[in-house]
């Protein structure tokens, strides 16, 4: 049974149906449930992020009011924010709730508690590939958004930025050999 397909005049008693009252109603009830049937598809907006304009993702990250959204991010980390902001807002104010954006953000991330590279507590540091994100207004970004998410206690150490890059390193090596032929010694032998 379709919810599309049932009438709410079949839900009635029987005794109810013939009203002129009842029967009105039930149609504008079917009618409008028909309407809202028809858009259910549309408000499921988690499964079609991917269909979306980067404009419309910017006006669902608007009336989410996503304080760590960018306009300017690529259309895949867009998706990623928007997709993960529920769970990160369970979070707030956790450690984890920094991995989850740094890590929508930044791709491959990781945030170190002050007890894992001994500095003083209650500071944390970001480590990721911040690849095009070095500039100072993204690491300025970056700093504001951490501030808005972290716990109130921990601070970020503000020269811990760290960036890891995949290069190709060239080693190159000389080898240089000299022949010194050995003195001949006249040596008296008995």
């Amino acid at each position: 049974m379709k919810i599309s397909e049932t009438s709410l005049l079949d839900l009635i008693p029987e005794t109810m149906r013939h009203d002129r009252i009842i029967k009105g109603f039930a149609a504008a009830w079917d009618y409008l449930l028909g309407k809202a049937a028809e858009i259910i598809p549309l408000v499921n907006l988690f499964d079609y992020l991917e269909i979306l304009s980067p404009e419309q993702l910017d006006e669902i990250a608007a009336a989410m009011e996503i304080d760590w959204y960018n306009t300017e991010y690529e259309k895949d980390k867009k998706i990623a924010l928007i997709r993960h902001y529920e769970k990160t807002c369970f979070k707030l104010g956790t450690v984890g709730s920094i991995l989850d954006v740094a890590t929508d953000i930044y791709g491959d991330a990781d945030v170190q508690d002050w007890y894992q590279y001994s500095a003083p507590q209650w500071r944390f540091k970001i480590v990721a590939d911040f690849g095009d994100y070095t500039t100072e207004q993204a690491l300025a970004r970056l700093t504001r958004i951490v501030r808005n998410i972290k716990p109130a206690k921990a601070t970020l150490n503000p020269v811990e930025f760290l960036v890891r890059t995949d290069a190709e390193v060239y080693i190159g090596t000389v080898t240089t050999s000299c022949y010194h032929p050995m003195p001949i010694v006249d040596a008296d032998i008995t």
